[in-house]
């Protein structure tokens, strides 16, 4: 058992009921993997990389006692429940639900299957608009950089648009 830390995680749904989606993955999220202790404004952004319809986004802080991979084992176990078809390539595409860990603590980690901090989450604002609110002042630990810091700075040239609507 790994003694408790603050993970930050990703969340992202553009197909069916979004908002729907993003509930119902809070929900698992609290019953397998630990205590949500903030989440952020839901925001809606364009799909990056492929042609899709917008996605809602937003993040969360939780803590856990699972260690790194047995946190990424839970995250696509819910991503399976939610209706994920895991297929061995790596394409950017629709899907219901997407469950990416941007932080575990303030490691590093760099694996065959995982990488934390999340690779170019310092470009995208899907992540940092919603981060920023939850955590600005958290320093990626590879950057040695704050969040705020990260989105002043961000190459992303698209701002998201912040929602008046509650996941939770």
């Amino acid at each position: 058992m790994i003694k408790n830390k603050l993970i930050y995680l990703s969340l992202g749904s553009n197909l069916g009921n979004r908002l729907k989606n993003l509930k119902r993955a809070l929900e698992l999220l609290q019953l397998r993997i630990g205590v949500i202790k903030k989440t952020s404004s839901i925001y809606e952004t364009k799909s990056v990389g492929f042609v899709g319809q917008d996605f809602l986004n937003l993040c969360v802080s939780i803590e856990t006692n699972f260690s790194p991979k047995k946190l990424l084992e839970e995250l696509l176990g819910i991503e399976i429940l939610m209706g994920r078809i895991k297929t061995n390539i790596r394409n950017l595409e629709s899907r219901k639900i997407d469950l990416d860990i941007l932080f575990y603590g303030n490691e590093i980690i760099v694996t065959e299957e995982l990488k934390i901090p999340h690779p170019r989450l310092e470009n995208r604002n899907f992540v940092l608009y919603p981060m920023q609110e939850i955590a600005p002042d958290l320093i990626h630990p590879g950057l040695k950089t704050k969040i705020n810091f990260l989105l002043k700075n961000s190459s992303d040239n698209y701002i998201p648009l912040k929602l008046k609507i509650k996941a939770s």
